[in-house]
């Protein structure tokens, strides 16, 4: 016991230590799973609307800066911020969590300034800001040049730096005590070797590859100077329609089928099925996802307040269209119109009785409608 508390001990104080990465600014913990959280404003988080400590997604993004002592570093922590259409701006922290299995900087390193990105993380409330402090970030439309194997492998490209591989063929895997799936990859018709990483926050986001396999990968480029050698870490597709973006989701009940053990008290892996990834979509924060009718080519998504209470209705709505009016019917009952609030949000204070269903009704600027899933209330 003695031993363990003073293990615990020198932990602590090296977290304490690390550049930029203070107690104050990390949550108690963050988990390699756990909920991704509904989809939030970065106004709504910047002015104190979503509580400390609740898991969030963000809609989409753009960096507009970015914070590194030491980006290539993967024990030094990082911050960027972010800014949205609610017109919210936001500081993600990007910690050294210094597990093995689940270091956020190593197993996600940082977007570059511009890219449009969706995070998922934890609210914080440091020092008089609120910020999120991240779990993983997606890359949204995946941005960046098609480039040959062997001018990454020669060190044309610096880290940080995103970009498709033409063509490549798998030549061996691996699977690491850090909880990586590793490949060795180069182009069928020869030159240029690149380690290829995916790494636990996407797992079951990508299948796992077999020796043989061609594939086309997406993913940020690294040098790694413990093996001397240009990688990508982490990959986040393996052609343009299997990406890991789509879904900035989590797997809670382990790695993919056939991969060994990565702990002393897991024995074995799937002999059938996998693991099943639960997740929320980057495009929409309803309860299922699903069941969302329309007309007159609107696509809307709905997320339901993160505070609901029985007399506060308030919905966020994510439009291929200019959005001029939302309405909410509780238990099937008249509509009523909500107002838009400063933060991006709809809402009305209304007697909505606990146990209800409130279902929610987008107009667009061209006359079309989009009708919400039954949402459980509060």
């Amino acid at each position: 016991m003695r031993v363990q508390i003073a293990w615990i001990v020198l932990i602590v104080a090296a977290l304490l230590a690390t550049p930029g990465a203070g107690a104050a600014t990390r949550p108690a913990s963050i988990p390699p799973d756990g909920n991704a959280g509904p989809v939030v404003t970065l106004a709504a988080v910047a002015s104190g609307k979503v509580a400390a400590g609740t898991e969030v997604t963000t809609q989409t993004s753009t960096v507009t800066s970015l914070s590194c002592p030491s980006c290539d570093e993967a024990t030094v922590a990082a911050d960027f911020r972010i800014k949205d259409a609610s017109g919210g701006s936001v500081r993600v922290h990007v910690p050294n969590t210094f597990q093995a299995t689940w270091n956020v900087k190593k197993q996600n390193f940082v977007p570059l300034v511009g890219m449009p990105v969706v995070v998922q993380g934890v609210v914080g409330h440091v020092n008089g800001e609120w910020l999120i402090t991240m779990k993983r970030f997606a890359d949204v439309g995946h941005p960046g040049p098609t480039v040959h194997a062997y001018e990454v492998a020669a060190g044309r490209f610096p880290t940080g730096t995103f970009v498709w591989l033409d063509p490549v063929k798998v030549l061996n895997r691996g699977h690491w005590d850090d909880g990586d799936i590793t490949w060795d990859m180069r182009d069928p018709a020869g030159g240029g070797l690149v380690h290829v990483e995916l790494t636990p926050p996407y797992w079951g986001q990508l299948r796992v590859l077999n020796v043989g396999d061609t594939v086309t990968p997406y993913g940020e480029v690294r040098f790694d100077p413990d093996h001397n050698w240009w990688e990508l870490h982490p990959v986040r597709c393996w052609s343009h329609s299997e990406c890991v973006p789509t879904v900035a989701g989590f797997v809670r009940n382990g790695p993919p089928p056939g991969t060994p053990a990565t702990t002393a008290t897991s024995t074995g892996f799937y002999e059938q099925g996998g693991p099943v990834p639960l997740s929320t979509p980057l495009s929409s924060g309803s309860s299922s996802g699903t069941g969302v009718t329309t007309s007159g080519g609107l696509a809307a998504s709905f997320a339901k307040s993160l505070n609901p209470n029985e007399w506060w209705v308030e919905v966020m709505v994510h439009a291929n269209q200019p959005i001029v009016g939302v309405d909410a019917s509780a238990n099937g009952g008249p509509w009523i119109a909500l107002s838009a609030t400063s933060w991006g949000t709809w809402a009305k204070s209304f007697f909505v009785p606990a146990g209800s269903h409130v279902q929610f009704r987008a107009h667009s600027s061209t006359g079309a409608t989009a009708t919400s899933v039954s949402y459980a209330w509060p």
